[in-house]
């Protein structure tokens, strides 16, 4: 004979670990909690704040080895040497600056191959644009005044390309 309580009133059935699957990270499945603005606030300054960091310091390696190279090539390669001195330290750097910001700074859950395709044409145009400023304003800049270090000039470059980078790293690659 059949069960002729009502099917709404049966007891939930308990579901072994087995049973349920792998748990799963990220939103839950009926979707995330609202949050206002001011609840949504604290993570993306935290986020900015730890890209400041992991940036400030992949810079201070990036400076560092373009000093470095610059003053080991402007004698040998005069017209090259800030170009060359900014691409190779830039490539040491932004691996670096990867490595960090896929861990620390925005705990990707993305595969390294997909956030690593993103971060290198993200990185290869940032490096094209400072290389490409960086060696256009020393130019300009010793017109105007040799005495002017390019270090200098770089870094005024590069604080104007944090903003757009962050920005596309936040949206497009992790």
């Amino acid at each position: 004979m059949a069960d002729a309580r009502d099917p709404r009133q049966r007891e939930p059935q308990q579901r072994s670990p087995e049973q349920r699957g792998p748990r799963q990270r990220g939103p839950r499945q009926h979707g995330p909690r609202q949050r206002g603005p001011r609840q949504r606030e604290p993570r993306s300054v935290k986020t900015f704040l730890r890209f400041g960091a992991s940036s400030l310091s992949a810079t201070a390696i990036d400076l560092f080895l373009f000093q470095t190279l610059c003053n080991l090539l402007r004698g040998q390669l005069p017209v090259i040497y800030v170009t060359l001195a900014t691409v190779l330290a830039r490539l040491v750097s932004a691996t670096y600056n990867y490595l960090v910001n896929y861990r620390l700074v925005f705990r990707s859950e993305n595969s390294h191959k997909q956030s690593a395709v993103r971060f290198a044409v993200l990185a290869a145009c940032v490096m094209v644009a400072s290389a490409l400023l960086t060696t256009l304003g020393v130019h300009l800049v010793h017109d105007v005044n040799a005495q002017v270090p390019e270090l200098f000039v770089k870094m005024f470059v590069d604080v104007c390309l944090f903003f757009v980078n962050y920005n596309v790293q936040k949206r497009y690659v992790y």
